[in-house]
């Protein structure tokens, strides 16, 4: 690639590049590319990752990928140098994230959360959507779009109640 070609960036804003995957975290990539990539390509062409490692979830802050040590420092996954090693991030928080970053549509966060990665895979005829048919794979959401309940292939992994909140629930899959 010589220099002032577009690169992979520029293949997927002009539409050369079917797909594209986001870490939107705020650090992997700024909020106004986050925009920008919103603008321009959209979620029926935007798949959220999360990129998460080790220590989300758990209590673990720091663990080696090789040689390197990685840790969690101000939200951050860096090495000793201060260099960028896997995100901290959930899903769920990508999609917040888009929603205040980008000013995204809640449904179109939810889209590259769940429809678009499944299409992008392939998958579309699987996952996604709540169908029948489809395999039983989705994420419930409070009102504010955190995470309450995980459910892969019909078997419930995680359930979480907030007492404080009132029973509203959004679906991804």
């Amino acid at each position: 690639m010589v220099g002032r070609e577009p690169g992979p960036v520029g293949a997927v804003l002009d539409g050369s590049l079917p797909f594209a995957g986001l870490i939107a975290d705020g650090i992997h990539v700024h909020p106004a590319n986050l925009a920008l990539a919103y603008a321009c390509a959209g979620p029926d062409r935007l798949c959220l990752v999360s990129d998460a490692m080790l220590t989300l979830g758990g209590t673990t802050t720091e663990f080696r990928i090789g040689d390197k040590r990685v840790q969690l420092r101000d939200g951050r996954l860096v090495d000793d140098q201060g260099t960028l090693g896997g995100a901290h991030l959930a899903m769920d928080e990508a999609v917040r994230n888009m929603i205040r970053l980008t000013n995204a549509r809640p449904q179109d966060a939810l889209s590259m959360a769940s429809t678009t990665p499944a299409r992008a895979l392939g998958l579309d005829g699987q996952l996604g959507f709540v169908r029948p048919n489809y395999r039983a794979s989705f994420t419930v959401c409070d009102a504010d779009l955190k995470a309450r309940a995980t459910i892969s292939d019909g078997v419930l992994l995680h359930y979480e109640t907030d007492s404080s909140q009132e029973d509203q629930w959004a679906v991804f899959s």
